[in-house]
């Protein structure tokens, strides 16, 4: 799958090209990745995320400026743990 360019745009854009590329072979990837292989991958990203989502908040937090212990920093056992 290949995005036209919009009309009068004759100038190649290299760097959007390489992306839409890669971005079609992962489609291509994806699509041959089994039900129970996504799964996996779904459940390392979900694994991941919840590792990291603690320091999201906090850094969140002290770019606000918010003070410890804030009840607008929301961390674990939150239903929106990165919520700030």
């Amino acid at each position: 799958m290949t995005a036209a360019a919009p009309a009068g745009n004759t100038r190649r854009m290299p760097e959007l090209d390489a992306v839409l590329s890669e971005l079609a072979e992962g489609e291509l990837r994806w699509a041959a990745t089994s039900s129970a292989e996504r799964a996996a991958l779904l459940a390392r990203v979900h694994a991941a995320v919840s590792a990291e989502a603690e320091n999201w908040v906090r850094t969140a937090s002290r770019i606000k400026l918010l003070p410890d212990g804030s009840p607008l920093a929301v961390g674990s056992g939150s239903p929106a743990p990165t919520r700030c």
